[in-house]
């Protein structure tokens, strides 16, 4: 019965985990990635951001800046 609590214990803790890492730390690479592209002058192919709102809104704003 213990086992069994601790193996959803777990679950819980890994699902929440990959929850956070998806919704706000792997957006800001792909920030980054588009900051790096257009400091180098180039076009980049999207400025799509998956992740959380804040993240999608700063790439659509970066879009914006850049059709200037």
């Amino acid at each position: 019965m213990i086992w069994l609590l601790l193996c959803a214990i777990v679950a819980a803790t890994i699902a929440l985990a990959l929850i956070a890492w998806r919704k706000w730390i792997a957006p800001w690479w792909q920030i980054e990635e588009l900051v790096t592209q257009i400091d180098q002058g180039q076009r980049p192919q999207t400025f799509l951001v998956h992740g959380g709102a804040e993240a999608q809104r700063i790439g659509l704003r970066l879009e914006k800046i850049f059709a200037i």
